[in-house]
């Protein structure tokens, strides 16, 4: 079987440009199939990083898709000036970006960006498009059921699955003008497939207000109110509130910053079997802001384990902007050992997470009540982020969780660009629940975290994976 560092990672020098080809490709790819909508369009910051990486790829005879090159160049035409541009620079400025994406050689980090100083340019917009089925754009064969959500609208459906409310409202037999019913379904023949909004419940704590939560779950306050109309005017402590959420990918972070280097000590070993082994010298997981430790003196493993968990949550915060919390649960006793009710956890090879948890969902009571996230809490973009993360460390030999919540991080994944041999290597679903085949496979009762199993270190010497 390859190891996981063979499966997403490119190898030979020209991998980080590859890498951040692939992140903006997926970018490119929820734009296009939300209908281009401007909404999604990119900052300059990320204008300027991706026509980087799309002179960098045209020198490893690497081109961008037709999708990405439409992205750069809408994004960069509705950006707002900051500077001024000479005389004249306002036709430059539009002929700019298609030349430069489509040159061989490589440029400055983006001309528009670095104009010399002079006169104002007024703002270039892009009109905004209802979004149409288009012979451009992938059309879905197979149909689906919305289900309809408090204070929904036929557009806001429309939208989320690339196609225009005159459609929908022709496939529903329903009047276009009329409001929907919150829990009616909806059959639409679609050009996008996002992942279902998700309901979420939440206890009203001391100083919450509709406007604070509003803030914290980056849903207007219009929503918010409309989800729970017999909220009253003055939450009160103790208050049971519904959120729809609804998940989006995570962008690559603004700046990419280097992975430290890990180093702990070198004698931590594990011994045998996950389910029949002991530890020597185990090392405690330390802390750190990459994560949050439920019970420290439980979380011992081997020098190696330790340093590529701790790469692995890196990783995936150096690939995916997740500004949430990731919890690390078990790992071993100090010595290893039997560890009930695990059955294995013996070794310091094998690591419980908590799922990440949609924006907006944890609480710092959480930790100390151990109140793992449910699946309609969790986000599965970040889920597969941080499978990502660990699988290319290249040290990880299984990781576990329910067949079932498979399926949702193979779909987020999946949205995200990820290319179909890749997903199919990784994860073990739609392969049958007890097939052979992916790092990621099913183990029963694992719905609220998975685990996470290394391989042995080269200093592990009696160690069995």
């Amino acid at each position: 079987m390859p190891t996981g560092g063979k499966l997403i990672r490119f190898g030979g020098p020209d991998r980080e440009t590859r890498e951040e080809l692939a992140r903006f490709e997926y970018l490119a790819r929820q734009w296009h199939d939300r209908g281009r909508s401007r909404r999604m369009l990119l900052p300059a910051r990320l204008v300027r990083r991706g026509g980087e990486a799309v002179a960098a790829g045209r020198r490893l005879d690497v081109a961008p898709s037709p999708r990405l090159v439409a992205l750069l160049d809408a994004s960069a035409r509705a950006s707002r000036w900051r500077r001024g541009l000479a005389a004249g620079g306002a036709v430059l400025v539009v002929a700019a970006v298609p030349w430069w994406l489509t040159t061989r050689e490589a440029g400055p980090a983006l001309a528009v960006d670095e104009a010399p100083a002079g006169g104002g340019l007024p703002t270039i917009e892009t009109p905004v498009e209802e979004p149409v089925p288009s012979p451009s754009r992938p059309v879905f064969a197979e149909w689906v059921e919305h289900r309809v959500i408090p204070v929904e609208t036929l557009r806001d459906v429309a939208e989320r699955y690339g196609v225009s409310p005159g459609l929908v409202a022709k496939w529903n037999g329903i009047d276009p003008e009329a409001p929907l019913a919150p829990g009616g379904t909806l059959r639409i023949k679609p050009n996008a497939r996002p992942l279902p909004q998700q309901q979420v419940e939440y206890e009203v704590e001391r100083g919450d207000t509709w406007r604070s939560l509003s803030e914290r779950f980056g849903v207007s306050l219009s929503k918010l109110r409309a989800y729970n109309p017999d909220g009253g005017k003055t939450l009160r402590t103790g208050q049971q509130l519904v959120v729809w959420l609804d998940p989006k990918p995570h962008p690559p972070p603004s700046e990419r910053k280097p992975i430290p280097d890990f180093s702990p000590r070198a004698d931590a070993l594990s011994h045998g079997s996950p389910n029949g082994g002991w530890l020597e010298n185990g090392l405690q997981l330390p802390q750190s802001s990459l994560y949050r430790r439920r019970k420290p003196n439980l979380m011992f493993g081997s020098s190696h384990t330790i340093r590529h968990l701790m790469r692995g949550i890196a990783l995936f915060r150096r690939d995916m902007f997740f500004d949430g919390v990731v919890v690390v649960m078990d790992i071993s006793r100090r010595k290893g050992g039997s560890f009930p009710p695990h059955k294995s956890h013996q070794a310091g090879r094998d690591v419980d997470v908590w799922l990440p948890t949609l924006k907006g969902v944890y609480k710092q009571n959480h930790l100390g009540k151990d109140r793992k996230p449910q699946p309609n809490e969790v986000d599965w973009y970040a889920t597969w982020g941080l499978v990502k993360g660990l699988v290319d460390t290249g040290e990880i030999k299984f990781i576990f969780i329910e067949y079932d919540l498979m399926a949702k991080i193979y779909h987020a994944a999946a949205l995200s660009g990820v290319p179909e041999s890749t997903l199919h290597e990784v994860i073990q679903w739609p392969r049958p629940k007890f097939a052979m085949g992916g790092i990621l496979r099913h183990s029963d009762s694992h719905t609220r975290h998975i685990h996470v199993r290394f391989r042995c270190g080269p200093r592990d010497k009696d160690c069995r994976d």
